[in-house]
């Protein structure tokens, strides 16, 4: 009977060990407060949430996304053509609120048909400049840590621990089995040393 209970034991003991470590990585989500034995229990995650958000915006800003990175995307092409896009839309407006209105409709537009490349090539002159003054201020505002780092902070716990269940389901599923697994080998260990020594 033995041969089978200590296995069964270890088994279930490894098993909800690994269920347990996982679920307070997340688990609870507040401190709990044990006045007598002045303990304060509180999952890893979000006791840790302050850090975990510091270095989570030292590696993006680091390692992944740099100022100059985010930089390089607003010198796209891409990037550029809608800036255009809209400074002639917003031109469009402000062309059609000054046209006098004792001109006929056809005329302005006409007008405005022939003044839109004219503007357009203007623009595009003056956007490469405009960049280039204003790179090193737009650069020294943009926090991009900071940002990371609020949100990081700000984000819920309880989402957090849904993602990552959601996403890593087979692997924390795994860890789960894994430690009931283990915990069966060291039971059968234990009745082969039993067996063996006693």
């Amino acid at each position: 009977m033995d041969y089978i209970i200590f296995p069964a034991v270890a088994a279930f003991v490894g098993w909800i060990t690994n269920v347990m470590a996982i679920r307070l990585l997340f688990r609870p989500y507040d401190p709990i407060r044990i006045p007598i034995l002045k303990l304060e229990i509180q999952g890893v995650l979000p006791r840790r949430k302050k850090a975990l958000a510091r270095a989570i915006a030292e590696v993006i800003e680091g390692d992944l996304l740099s100022r100059e990175d985010l930089w390089a995307k607003l010198e796209d092409r891409d990037v550029e053509d809608a800036l255009v896009k809209h400074i002639l839309s917003l031109f469009k407006d402000k062309f059609k609120s000054l046209y006098p209105s004792w001109l006929p409709e056809r005329f302005g537009s006409y007008l405005y048909y022939l003044l839109e490349d004219w503007i357009e090539g203007r623009i595009r002159e003056i956007i490469p400049e405009m960049r280039s003054n204003l790179k090193g201020e737009i650069l020294s505002k943009l926090a991009l840590r900071d940002l990371v780092e609020s949100k990081v902070n700000s984000f819920d716990f309880r989402e957090l621990e849904r993602l990552v269940k959601k996403i890593a389901s087979r692997e924390l599923r795994f860890i789960e089995v894994a430690g009931g697994v283990l915990g069966l080998i060291i039971g059968l260990i234990q009745v082969i040393l039993l067996r063996v020594l006693g």
